[in-house]
């Protein structure tokens, strides 16, 4: 779905004690959890694809866990930006899923890689104003800039120039793929969500959705075919 689309407003989790299943695909480490009450029951991660990795790790942390995909209260899906492929594993294995639970919705709560690394940049002291990025290919970067009051601008995708004549302190997700460096400095901090539990119920990083989809941030651009060879 495109981000002009998204109008859930941003939001945290409330209730203290449902269990809520976590997964996040869009980078090469892929993690499922379940989060209770600001805690994590179980947390797994795995460096595999997320066509196998995804699917060991829900099953290693519902068994930590002991608790049945019919248990869940609701789904925490990561929406992006970064690997289509993996973000539509999580999004079919969501969709999938939620038809265990007859006669009761299930809602499905959306969040962002990028404004969970402005939270964790903030919980750790870092004072704002600094921006977040990850790349975008075709010489664009996905970039989130946190002001000077702590609160998230719109996640935009925006040129290497805006980026290389950007005055603020930058910084991207250690693991994310890049094509090529960016030409300034820009430091790296890993994306890690054993300590992020409870900032779903303290910061407003959740939207509410109807379905799961991949984060798109603009319209596709395709390139001409250029006719005979």
């Amino acid at each position: 779905m495109t981000e002009e689309l998204k109008t859930a407003r941003p939001c945290r989790l409330t209730d203290p004690e449902g269990v809520y299943l976590l997964l996040d695909a869009a980078l090469p480490r892929v993690y499922a959890g379940l989060l209770r009450g600001g805690e994590w029951l179980a947390l797994e991660s795995s460096a595999e694809p997320a066509a196998e990795g995804l699917f060991d790790a829900v099953e290693r942390g519902l068994n930590r866990a002991a608790i049945t995909l019919e248990g869940v209260a609701g789904y925490l899906f990561c929406e992006g930006p970064g690997s289509i492929l993996g973000m539509r594993i999580a999004s079919m294995a969501i969709r999938t899923w939620r038809g265990y639970h007859p006669g009761r919705p299930v809602p499905c709560l959306a969040y962002r890689n990028l404004e969970l690394l402005g939270t964790a940049l903030l919980e750790s002291g870092r004072t704002p104003p600094f921006g977040v990025l990850s790349d975008a290919r075709r010489g664009h970067w996905n970039f989130l800039e946190i002001n000077a009051k702590g609160d998230p601008a719109p996640l935009r995708r925006v040129p290497d120039e805006q980026v290389e004549t950007a005055v603020i302190p930058l910084w991207r997700p250690d693991e994310a793929p890049i094509a090529r460096p960016p030409a300034r400095d820009v430091s790296s901090i890993p994306y890690d969500l054993a300590p992020a539990a409870p900032w779903f119920y303290r910061h407003p990083l959740l939207r509410t959705v109807a379905e799961p989809e991949p984060l798109v941030l603009g319209a596709p651009e395709y390139r001409k075919w250029p006719g005979r060879l």
